[in-house]
């Protein structure tokens, strides 16, 4: 059992730094200045001078703050992509997701895998995750291509005033 949990954690972290190497193309093609500790940060102001810094963790997998110290994103990122076991990682990035509103998250998203999952399969999840505010799928957003990446691509301009 403890080397399938260190394979789930490294699979977990790998994805994670997908998404948000993901989220660093989109912030970089729309923001001149942008400073980035590489694996640890990206800081920016938008067209607003409104101040974000947004920073790869455990509790959240991926947190967006504004001016400093507003909670104003929280991504979990559930990046197994065994099908049967999806239900599973919902319930998971429900539990984190309860947490992050009892620490003032003002929004939550999931990114999980999706593809080859029937209609009715992707409904349930939702029941399964009430408190995530918007679905993504993990392998389109990391391969930064597809309808899902696209989508989770206009979330990040809108929600970052970019």
């Amino acid at each position: 059992m403890y080397v399938d949990g260190v394979w789930r954690n490294i699979i977990g972290q790998q994805a994670a730094l997908h998404v948000f190497n993901a989220i660093k193309v989109i912030v970089k093609k729309r923001i001149d200045l942008v400073t980035c500790d590489e694996e640890k940060k990206i800081c920016f102001r938008n067209a607003s001078n409104c101040f974000y810094e947004i920073s790869p963790g455990t509790d959240p997998d991926i947190s967006v703050l504004e001016g400093g110290n507003e909670k104003k994103l929280c991504i979990e990122i559930k990046g197994g992509q065994d099908v049967a076991n999806v239900h599973n990682r919902a319930g998971e990035a429900e539990k984190s997701h309860q947490k992050a509103a009892q620490e003032g998250w003002c929004e939550k998203w999931t990114l999980i895998y999706l593809t080859g999952l029937r209609e009715e399969q992707r409904k349930k999840l939702i029941t399964e995750s009430p408190s995530t505010d918007l679905w993504f799928d993990i392998n389109e957003v990391c391969a930064q291509s597809g309808q899902s990446y696209e989508d989770f691509k206009e979330a990040i301009i809108g929600r970052l005033g970019l």
